[in-house]
């Protein structure tokens, strides 16, 4: 992660800038947190997702037996430049 950045008092806890160690493939993840009262902090947040990519996301709000089989997918989409 480079930098953290606030989100957007809605549905978008916070942000993070990613990129590998060279700075190269630089991508943005928004974390998910629209709650019924407020918007949820980015370590509660049950979400994220590509920013410009929706289709490339994580959902961590129920974690079952299928998230390792989602996270590695996740992963594999990032390391693959599906940003």
């Amino acid at each position: 992660m480079v930098e953290e950045l606030p989100g957007n008092d809605y549905e978008i806890s916070g942000y993070w800038k990613v990129a590998r160690p060279n700075g190269a493939s630089e991508f943005c993840l928004a974390f998910e947190g629209l709650d019924d009262m407020e918007t949820l902090p980015i370590e509660k947040s049950y979400g994220c997702h590509i920013v410009g990519n929706k289709e490339v996301g994580l959902y961590f709000g129920k974690v079952s037996k299928s998230f390792p089989e989602e996270l590695s997918g996740f992963m594999g989409a990032l390391s693959r430049g599906s940003t």
